[in-house]
């Protein structure tokens, strides 16, 4: 899939102000003439259409990362797992996605910068690197964003549940952690769903939203795994993902 990860690090970023600013100068200087209403005015608008318009482009293009990202996840959890379609094309496995986490900072390395102008020399940085930042947005149609994405890949065998995870960067592609788990369904000992609202802000609105992040944990002897998703819905995802991993696990669990 041919993806605009440009586009995608400008929708987390912001887009640059640069252009309307040289416009609003350039307006500012030349004010005299009748020309330098119509730039000083059409710098400012471009100013505020950049700051606070719907970017439905960087959205799009968001969304379009994400799915790829979770096609890319199934195929590596096979991958990694050494599995064959066969050996699990009984029951369809089980994507979610959900916010990822930065990776840890060297000491020393953090970049700290402070105050307004600070603050613009941060924001061309990160522009113009590959490190990981860990962003988010809520859309123009109240979906929540995160620059770093998690996914999780549930897939059921006959003896075993295989789970696949992964840590990816949106805007480069680049997969900074993943993992996997075998658990024998005989050795699950519960399967816990947790709902929790936080408050996110809204760069556009200059306000917070609630949002709903949910969580799957699978227990199993001496260890657990945890899975976090999130959604724009008002209601849980989980029992229309999860019921039927719930009562295949339980049926597997028990006949074995």
């Amino acid at each position: 899939m041919d993806l605009n990860r440009k586009k995608i690090k400008s929708y987390f970023v912001g887009k640059s102000q640069l252009g309307p600013a040289i416009l609003i100068i350039l307006g500012l200087v030349t004010l005299a003439m009748v020309i330098g209403i119509f730039l000083l005015i059409g710098g400012i608008v471009w100013y505020l259409v950049n700051k606070f318009g719907a970017d439905h482009a960087g959205e799009s293009e968001v969304d379009r990362a994400m799915e790829y990202e979770v096609q890319m996840a199934r195929e590596r959890a096979l991958k990694k797992l050494n599995l064959l379609d066969a050996q699990i094309q009984d029951v369809d496995p089980v994507i979610v996605s959900g916010r990822g986490f930065e990776p840890e900072t060297p000491t020393g390395q953090a970049l700290v910068v402070s105050g307004r102008i600070g603050r613009l020399f941060r924001r061309s940085m990160i522009k113009k690197s590959d490190d990981p930042i860990y962003m988010v947005r809520i859309g123009s149609d109240n979906k929540f964003r995160c620059s770093l994405a998690s996914v999780t890949v549930f897939m059921f065998g006959e003896k075993q549940l295989y789970i696949y995870y992964s840590n990816v960067d949106l805007t480069t592609g680049l997969v900074y952690s993943e993992g996997t788990h075998e658990y024998f369904y005989s050795d699950i000992n519960a399967i816990s769903f947790m709902q929790d609202r936080e408050k996110v802000f809204n760069y556009k609105k200059k306000k917070f939203e609630r949002v709903l992040f949910e969580s799957v944990k699978v227990f199993a002897s001496g260890c657990h795994y945890t899975a976090t998703l999130s959604t724009d819905l008002e209601h849980s995802v989980i029992e229309k993902e999860f019921t039927g991993m719930r009562n295949l696990i339980r049926e597997r669990k028990n006949a074995n």
